[in-house]
């Protein structure tokens, strides 16, 4: 079984993407306590309040610190976030206490941190911008949850459209991208924006896969 350990910013859902993705793996997840406020007061709830903010802080800290330092030292794998929110200087803290360690240390930031985060990309073994491809969630028919590569936008899907129709689609967008200019290479891919557009046309027009499912020697889809 593989421990899996993830630090980080916790605003954003990031852990839970993971953790679904990773399901059917032999694998278990812990992490530090995710709630902001429960974080921050831990230390004066169980030790006894302190006026003074710095000592507030600094028993929230070392409380923080046992649970920490275990999940850290009995981690196979440690993932480090870095938020867009807030500057995390914990989590680079949890990220050099991991190198330290010897622990394999995956990265995740955003390109505007390349810079200031040089030296800790550098301990580590991957870094990633994403902790999951581009995914839209959605319900069919049946109430079951659904998801489509490439849709982004949060609408309600009444059926899922056919991959190999998308991959032909995709397929006609490049070479139409290609015709017009040879010279840019991103010209050669079309846009996601484009894919989310064509895949959400595809899942929301009745008329579209219907119209398929129609000619002969088609079976309903």
């Amino acid at each position: 079984m593989l421990k899996v350990y993830l630090s980080g910013e916790i605003h954003t859902d990031w852990r839970e993407q993971i953790i679904a993705g990773s399901e059917g793996l032999d694998v278990v997840f812990s992490s530090p306590v995710t709630d902001h406020a429960a974080s921050d007061d831990c230390g004066v709830a169980i030790l006894g309040e302190e006026p003074n903010k710095y000592w507030h802080d600094h028993k929230g800290a070392m409380v923080n610190a046992i649970r920490t330092r275990k999940g850290l030292a009995e981690a196979d794998v440690v993932v480090v976030r870095f938020g867009e929110q807030y500057k995390q200087w914990n989590a680079a803290f949890d990220a050099g206490y991991a190198a330290a360690l010897g622990k394999s240390l995956i990265i995740l930031q955003r390109p505007e941190h390349d810079h200031a985060l040089k030296e800790v990309d550098a301990a580590a073994l991957a870094v990633a911008r994403e902790p999951a491809p581009p995914r839209y969630f959605g319900t069919d028919e049946g109430g079951r949850v659904v998801y489509v590569k490439g849709i982004t936008s949060p609408t309600r899907i009444k059926r899922v459209p056919d991959p190999m129709f998308i991959r032909l689609s995709a397929a006609g967008l490049c070479k139409s991208r290609r015709a017009r200019s040879r010279k840019r290479a991103s010209a050669r891919l079309p846009s996601m924006g484009m894919m989310a557009d064509m895949a959400r046309m595809a899942a929301m027009s009745g008329a579209v896969t219907c119209e398929r499912s129609k000619k002969p020697g088609r079976n309903p889809m």
